[in-house]
């Protein structure tokens, strides 16, 4: 959208692209050989956070298509 563009510089491919990069990075970091930042972040000390479950893909584009429309209204109710 243009909004996240102006906010942001990036498009909504480039930031789908990121995310299923990250989520395939943690759905394989348990079996990854650089285990030392799985281990670190399994202790308690860091809320065990390397056992959360991975997030779900980003959702579809059903909900993209309203996103300028949304933002322009909630921007407008905030400046007023």
């Amino acid at each position: 959208s243009k909004t996240l563009i102006l906010h942001t510089g990036y498009s909504e491919a480039d930031l789908k692209e990121c995310a299923h990069f990250m989520v395939n990075f943690h759905l394989n970091a348990g079996g990854s050989k650089l285990r030392v930042v799985h281990k670190k972040y399994s202790d308690p000390y860091f809320g065990c956070v390397a056992f959360l479950s991975p997030a779900n893909l980003p959702v579809d584009d059903s909900c993209s298509s309203n996103t300028d429309e949304y933002a322009n209204q909630n921007y407008s109710r905030k400046s007023n």
